[in-house]
């Protein structure tokens, strides 16, 4: 089969507003696509754990063999709004959901840990944190795509300064939304029941992602 040559992927964790970023791309005039191929890319959380070398995971409707993108971007989102979202996306059907069981396969093989031996908070900062790095470790940025609020100069640096759209306002949809799409609120979460919850090996990386927002929001 012939490669289909994919502008980009940014990739990041689930919960953390990849639609949104997929539609702030198109209103800048590209058609990027959410968690499929468009034109000049995708937005997705599962191919973060495409690019992980032996531990690929390999169904076939995620990983057609004519994707062939190239990875240049790691979204997040304020960890204190998407950790509560996170928790309950994990808990869906008591963990027996694709997004949780994929996670926390990926998560085994490369940190060695164990979702579900955790708590529900506990699992769901775990995930964020070490998926975020997963990310973080194959993306070009130095610094991560703030879905809230991504900087338009950005993203032209991203894509070699070739489109014309710097200081181009962006208005994020609000959508899909946890209670939309579970059926339920997200958990009312402070910022210190999260880090308490965080496995202390991994607090240094929650702090960095933390501070992203407490410099910038």
């Amino acid at each position: 089969m012939k490669s289909i040559q994919v502008g980009f992927a940014i990739v990041g964790h689930p919960r953390c507003g990849s639609r949104s970023l997929a539609t702030a791309f198109g209103q800048l005039g590209l058609k990027v696509g959410h968690e499929k191929l468009e034109r000049d890319g995708i937005v997705s959380w599962w191919n973060t754990a495409r690019y992980q070398g032996d531990h690929s995971f390999k169904d076939p409707r995620l990983y057609p063999s004519e994707f062939t993108s190239r990875v240049i971007g790691h979204y997040i989102r304020n960890p204190i709004d998407a950790i509560p979202s996170i928790l309950i996306e994990n808990q869906f059907r008591e963990r027996k959901n694709n997004s949780y069981q994929f996670r926390q396969w990926i998560l085994s093989k490369e940190f060695d840990v164990d979702l579900d031996e955790m708590s529900p908070l506990t699992a769901a900062a775990t995930s964020f944190v070490l998926w975020n790095d997963l990310a973080a470790k194959i993306s070009d940025l130095d610094q991560p795509i703030l879905v809230e609020r991504p900087d338009t100069r950005q993203l032209q640096a991203m894509l070699g300064g070739a489109l014309p759209f710097t200081g181009k306002e962006i208005k994020l949809p609000r959508e899909n939304t946890t209670a939309r799409k579970f059926g339920v609120d997200k958990w009312e979460t402070s910022r210190e029941d999260i880090i308490d919850a965080t496995p202390e090996a991994f607090r240094p990386r929650l702090d960095y992602y933390l501070s992203l927002y407490d410099f910038l929001m």
